[in-house]
């Protein structure tokens, strides 16, 4: 993952104009879990028929796999491409790191990313862990609620994107329609703060489902700032 996302983001930022970055960044970043949906009606099913280091082999490989694909399909966009590049006709120079941190975009960048990233990551493990003692739920029992909170974040993700996307087209500048999405992602994050107080499993679900969606739709935004 980590070497997955900036090649990602560098790879929207080549063939897309900067209109249309957010959508394909919630796209792609939609894509991240589609594995979340379905490894929770795999895994448990390869733990308990292989054991643990199984499903570990069998999903790593997979990533394997995917990277050789990606790198013999991947190509440059030439440069007369439609729409592609950076709709500039400066042309792209190497920037040291040094001047980058130099500049108050780059902490802008920088310092959201880690703020939301271990609370992303913290929903990743603590949701079964808080759907068996909150809810009585066994290993073979987390897979619905966890699929439904995932297809949630794709849906999220997606509508993050296609809201920046939108607001462009309607005349507002990428700057206030990259903030505009992420506000009104950050805003739909807070009901989250419930789910643990709501007395049945699938309102905490979809309170913590609404949270996680939103935050992909956030980083969807984020993702095209950078790029």
């Amino acid at each position: 993952e980590a070497g997955n996302f900036p090649a990602a983001v560098k790879a929207v930022g080549e063939w897309f104009p900067p209109r249309e970055r957010a959508l394909a960044n919630g796209i792609f970043n939609s894509g991240a879990n589609v594995g979340a949906i379905l490894a929770p009606a795999l895994v448990p099913w390869m733990v308990s028929a292989w054991g643990w280091r199984a499903a570990f082999v069998a999903l790593g490989a997979t990533g394997f796999a995917w990277l050789a694909i990606w790198g013999w399909l991947y190509r440059t966009p030439p440069d007369d491409a439609p729409g592609a590049g950076q709709e500039t006709s400066e042309p792209l120079r190497p920037i040291p790191w040094r001047r980058l941190l130099a500049h108050r975009q780059t902490w802008a960048c920088i310092i959201p990313f880690a703020l939301s990233a271990p609370v992303w990551w913290f929903y990743l493990y603590w949701l079964p862990k808080f759907l068996s003692s909150r809810h009585g739920l066994e290993l073979a029992a987390l897979g619905p609620p966890l699929i439904v909170v995932y297809t949630m974040t794709c849906a999220g993700s997606v509508a993050g994107g296609w809201l920046s996307s939108a607001l462009l087209r309607r005349g507002h500048s990428t700057n206030v329609s990259r903030k505009l999405a992420m506000l009104a992602c950050a805003c739909s994050v807070l009901p989250v703060c419930l789910a643990p107080i709501v007395p049945g499993l699938w309102t905490a679900t979809c309170l913590i489902g609404i949270a996680a969606a939103a935050h992909q739709g956030w980083a969807a935004n984020l993702f095209a700032v950078v790029a």
